[in-house]
């Protein structure tokens, strides 16, 4: 970048505009816009997708969970090379698997603690769902996908593997 500035390329030195086009360009994991765009959430499965949501709510919108969540995260940051290392084996890794739990159970409860006209009762319930079935157990979607599959003897997924997990899924949320 600083050469571009300093040099050009070709005679052609870079804009204001240029500027803006190429930030525009970055797709970091959070984006402040007017509003936190969260970019790394998106494929989930129908019944699981307001899971994210719900869990940045918890989180975020909850003062006391914010600062019990900072004070989990904080002290990591001198690991952050490794834990970008683990995240490859999801939450088979030790201690992505304990970070990943205590900051569900944080959203559950700041999500608890929210009004109840604020996101609806649906999001705790499903929330909740997904932490006994996914995050609670250390595991992910994916892996009952890939359970589904061995089970059935097959190479890959049928569309069927994914109506019936859906359907799964559902009868989970009570």
């Amino acid at each position: 970048m600083n050469e571009w500035i300093e040099r050009g390329i070709n005679g052609i030195f870079p804009t204001l505009h240029d500027f803006i086009v190429h930030l525009s360009l970055l797709f970091p994991e959070v984006r402040p816009r007017a509003y936190m765009e969260l970019r790394s959430v998106d494929c989930q499965a129908r019944v699981w997708q307001i899971v994210p949501a719900a869990f940045y709510v918890g989180l975020l919108y909850d003062s006391q969970n914010l600062e019990s969540a900072l004070n989990l995260l904080l002290p990591t940051l001198a690991q952050v090379d490794q834990n970008m290392l683990a995240a490859r084996l999801g939450l088979q890794s030790p201690a992505l698997q304990t970070v990943s739990k205590k900051l569900m159970e944080l959203a559950i409860e700041g999500l608890g603690r929210m009004p109840g006209n604020f996101c609806g009762e649906q999001a705790g319930r499903t929330l909740m769902a997904f932490y006994h079935r996914f995050t609670g157990q250390g595991r992910t979607p994916a892996e009952d996908l890939i359970d589904s599959v061995h089970k059935a003897r097959r190479l890959c997924p049928s569309l069927q593997d994914y109506f019936r997990l859906q359907d799964e899924w559902q009868a989970l949320i009570v």
